[in-house]
């Protein structure tokens, strides 16, 4: 294991080096479900309305995170006046607060989700997997940018060869080769 200190908070985090054959199992049944989810929607979008498969992913999201807390036991208050008076007993948020509240809800989830789907049924399925593979690149920027971490040549190497990547499966790097 390597520890490493955050910049900021200055915590050491514990990261293993090495995956043993339980992450290997993990990473390929999360590989199968992300990868799937591509292919479920692409079909999806083709017959859906972008609105009803927003609202059936959100709502079998909130199933699945309500049959976690039912499956691990977690009480979760049965009195109706928790659930009322609890959240109005803290402090009002500042407006700066709830502004930034609203704008998450609204540009980074809905309207997110929206366009997302919107651009999936005019672009396909393969055309917006190729941007998720954008967001380790955007995570190194944005983290030496506003956090100050270091960019290193791993970095740079990883950003290249996800560039590769992504004009190996566009099809124009190998369409300039077989055009030749």
């Amino acid at each position: 294991m390597t520890r490493y200190s955050s910049q900021q908070t200055g915590a050491a985090v514990a990261i293993q080096q090495t995956m043993g054959k339980t992450e290997w199992v993990l990473l390929i049944v999360l590989s199968v479900l992300w990868g799937g989810s591509f292919l479920f929607v692409g079909v999806a979008v083709r017959e859906l309305p972008t609105l009803t498969i927003v609202l059936v992913r959100v709502g079998l999201a909130a199933i699945v995170l309500w049959s976690v807390i039912a499956i691990g036991r977690k009480a979760l208050p049965r009195k109706l006046s928790v659930w009322l008076e609890a959240p109005f007993s803290l402090p009002l948020p500042s407006a700066t607060t709830l502004a930034a509240l609203v704008a998450l809800a609204l540009l980074s989830t809905a309207v997110a989700y929206i366009l997302y789907f919107h651009i999936l049924a005019k672009a396909g399925a393969t055309n917006v997997l190729l941007v998720t593979f954008l967001t380790p690149v955007s995570a190194i920027l944005l983290g030496t940018l506003i956090l100050g971490d270091h960019l290193t040549a791993v970095h740079l190497a990883g950003m290249v060869m996800i560039g590769l990547g992504l004009m190996v499966i566009d099809g124009r790097l190998t369409g300039r080769f077989l055009r030749q």
